[in-house]
């Protein structure tokens, strides 16, 4: 898979498209030559030339694809449940702190009003 950028030479930034482009660390990705070849052409009839002040270069980009690790479906899925049980754990201690602070609060408050 090719993708392209397109990189001032001025900045070593990457255009982020649009019929305004600017730039910046990350940039666009154009997926084929054709959509880039498409943002210039709508660049050309407005007859914006920014890319003529950045000096640009065209970078085409070889995406391999390399397989880095495997998983059951199965195991998946029981990873996804545990992440979410530990999620809710979470937010339940949050909740359950909050509570208790604001019972505390309440407590205090008490104390104050009526004495001890």
């Amino acid at each position: 898979m090719v993708i392209y950028r397109v990189k001032s030479r001025k900045t070593g930034l990457y255009s982020k498209g649009g019929t305004w482009p600017s730039f910046s660390k990350t940039g666009k990705i154009w997926k084929n030559i054709g959509h880039l070849r498409n943002h210039f052409n709508v660049l050309d009839s407005h007859g914006r030339r920014i890319y003529k002040e950045h000096d640009v270069e065209i970078i085409e980009i070889e995406i391999t694809e390399e397989v880095v690790c495997s998983t059951s479906f199965d195991a998946f899925i029981q990873e996804a449940a545990l992440r979410e049980q530990d999620r809710k754990d979470k937010r339940r201690q949050r909740v359950e702190a909050y509570l208790t602070e604001q019972r505390r609060k309440q407590y205090e408050e008490l104390q104050k009003e009526f004495g001890k």
